[in-house]
């Protein structure tokens, strides 16, 4: 018993002490992630006026929280800025890395965010659902990807001359969503781009680019300075610096139409007083007068027939210009003369394609299209949501593919899909779409309505 006593006395103090080791840690990790928060927000009083209520951390998860954020923008030297602030009722920092002798995070999130403008004489309110920007490395990769969830604008308050047209198409406010993806390869130096701007239930913009010879680890290692403040202008001059010895290599301009451009050409079409058909034929007329006037247009030709094709019947346009081998951006920006661009212009390859379709003149379809059919129709399983951080969350319920081309969604959303020619699936669920692929035994579906969660469902046997 004198001995069992002895250890238990023993495992006590050895408990405390590991206790109070945990407890000296926690404190001043908290403290130390506090000190960074607050010196990098101070490093921001030339640019704006920031203020908080509260600044919590949770040294378990890495997560710093502020809550009811003010943000009173001021004028950038050289800029000419409106009068604006934002505020947010919650910030949350996390996944934080050491760039140089700072800790940065490399995930943030930011809930319920609203911006004050100042239009004609009075502040417009432009509510969000949220903004949120992550940053992940991995085998020689640097990811970002920022999103803007839910900008809501009313067109009364900031774009009146087209407020009663904008109402006549049936759209009383405009819903903006941003999400933006940048994928560098430290190896090759090389970054891929791409960016979507979704109007919900109207269309969705997007541009891709491919860009090479860039050095993105100075741009980073100056986004903080070893005191842990944020310089623009230093961050500024370093893109430009960058940017000059950057090579162009592609990029790619596209538009998918959910509703606008078929409500705006009978807008158009109503107050010239003509027919929709008629309006679409001149304006197929008047393209084909531009392309016999200037004979530098003929090589585009079979291009011109794609944007005919989008006007008879819009869905997706794309243009796409590739070079053939890596142009410097310098030697753009230096470009003086029309030999210089005809060299240039030689060396691209240009190329508009549309996702719209012609009626078929068969009732064959072809044999990929009758795979697709027959493999999509049956019943799948909802497995799990993938988010745009790459984390996964559980799914529940079913969904059904019919032979007469409907689909119906747990909760009884129904709806209609088709099969495009470039073999991905097109669901339309009352102005909701989405698109889905076929990878290996799962359908991976994405929709410009809600960006960052692709629903992966399993084929039912």
């Amino acid at each position: 018993m004198r001995y069992l006593k002895h250890i238990v006395i023993g495992i006590y103090f050895a408990a405390s002490f590991v206790l109070l080791i945990l407890v000296i840690v926690y404190f001043s990790s908290v403290k130390q992630l506090k000190e960074n928060v607050n010196r990098q927000i101070a490093s921001l009083n030339n640019y704006a006026t920031v203020s908080y209520d509260d600044l919590s951390v949770n040294i378990f998860t890495g997560t710093a929280s502020l809550r009811n954020i003010k943000v009173n923008l001021k004028n950038i030297p050289g800029e000419i800025t409106s009068e604006a602030n934002l505020r947010f009722e919650t910030a949350q920092f996390s996944s934080w890395r050491r760039v140089g002798q700072n800790m940065v995070p490399y995930r943030v999130e930011l809930a319920k965010p609203s911006v004050w403008v100042k239009s004609s004489g009075k502040m417009v309110t432009f509510p969000l659902d949220r903004v949120y920007c992550n940053i992940s490395e991995e085998q020689g990769f640097i990811k970002i990807f920022f999103n803007i969830e839910g900008l809501v604008i009313n067109p009364k308050d900031i774009l009146p001359e087209i407020y009663r047209d904008l109402k006549t198409m049936g759209y009383d406010y405009i819903k903006i969503s941003l999400e933006e993806n940048e994928i560098y390869n430290s190896i090759t130096k090389q970054n891929t781009s791409e960016i979507r701007l979704i109007f919900e239930k109207m269309g969705a913009l997007h541009c891709k680019t491919k860009m090479g010879n860039i050095n993105a680890t100075d741009l980073i290692s100056c986004f903080v300075q070893n005191d842990g403040s944020f310089d623009i202008n230093k961050i500024i001059l370093e893109a430009e610096k960058l940017s000059q010895n950057m090579t162009f290599h592609s990029i790619e301009l596209g538009y998918q139409d959910m509703s606008l451009s078929n409500k705006l050409i009978n807008l158009l079409a109503k107050k010239q007083r003509t027919s929709s058909e008629r309006f679409r034929n001149d304006m197929i007329s008047g393209i084909e007068m531009l392309v016999h006037l200037f004979p530098f247009l003929q090589p585009f030709q079979g291009n011109i027939q794609s944007v005919k094709q989008f006007i008879r019947n819009p869905d997706e346009i794309r243009l796409t210009v590739a070079s053939k081998k890596p142009i410097p951006i310098g030697k753009l920006e230096r470009m003086n003369s029309l030999r210089e661009a005809d060299e240039i212009l030689s060396g691209l390859e240009i190329k508009i394609t549309s996702g719209a379709k012609e009626q078929p003149t068969s009732k064959e379809s072809s044999s990929t299209e009758k795979e697709n059919e027959l493999r999509l129709k049956g019943k799948w399983k909802m497995d799990r949501i993938i988010m745009a951080d790459g984390r996964s969350k559980p799914a529940t319920g079913e969904v059904e593919f019919f032979k007469d081309k409907t689909v119906l969604f747990p909760g009884g959303k129904g709806g209609s899909w088709t099969i495009l020619e470039d073999g991905r699936i097109k669901i339309n669920l009352m102005g909701f779409f989405m698109f889905g692929s076929f990878q290996n035994n799962t359908l991976k579906l994405t929709s410009p309505n809600a960006p960052g969660e692709s629903p992966v469902l399993i084929k039912m046997k």
